[in-house]
């Protein structure tokens, strides 16, 4: 009875060493999984007081501040532009509707219609894809979505987006 016991034992340890070797496989596969959906952030930069997006960070370790350059617009200053005198209404819209960020949202509305997956929204002004739209894809592009969004504005206003019309834009409105 004692050498059952012992035996079964070691064979609990086994399998429970190789539980933890699978939970932590599993939570790395989800951490990288999750790290693909989130936008790239570089922590090394957060010294400096306006966005910048830099191409090699490495070139840029021992700068001051002052010394760099942002290499392109960041996605306030696209909007200010492509929406003139409204800008920050349409600033205020884009960041209570995802945060700046490009995702997809109202998956539990989507169809099949021609081959295509429809229904959802997707980009930083979460733009419903329908049939004569862009895609998904191409409305997760940054500036194709805010030329997108424009363009719905001139057609219809603000009241296309229902954040505008439920009022939880003014949260996010800058004065």
């Amino acid at each position: 009875m004692f050498f059952v016991k012992k035996r079964f034992f070691r064979r609990y340890e086994t399998k429970k060493k190789l539980l933890v070797v699978f939970l932590v496989f599993v939570n790395m596969w989800i951490w990288w999984n999750v790290s693909k959906m989130l936008p790239e952030v570089d922590f090394s930069l957060q010294w400096h007081s306006d966005p910048i997006i830099v191409e090699n960070h490495a070139t840029f370790q021992n700068l001051k501040p002052s010394e760099v350059v942002a290499t392109e617009k960041s996605t306030e200053d696209k909007i200010r532009e492509t929406f003139g005198e409204n800008w920050k209404i349409a600033l205020a819209i884009a960041k209570s509707e995802s945060g700046l960020r490009p995702v997809k949202g109202d998956q539990n509305i989507e169809f099949i219609q021609d081959g295509q997956v429809m229904g959802h929204s997707c980009g930083i002004f979460q733009i419903r894809v329908l049939k004569g739209r862009p895609n998904c894809e191409a409305l997760m592009d940054e500036d194709t979505n805010i030329a997108y969004a424009k363009r719905i504005y001139d057609r219809v206003g603000f009241t296309a987006w229902s954040n505008y019309k439920n009022g939880r834009y003014l949260a996010f409105l800058e004065n």
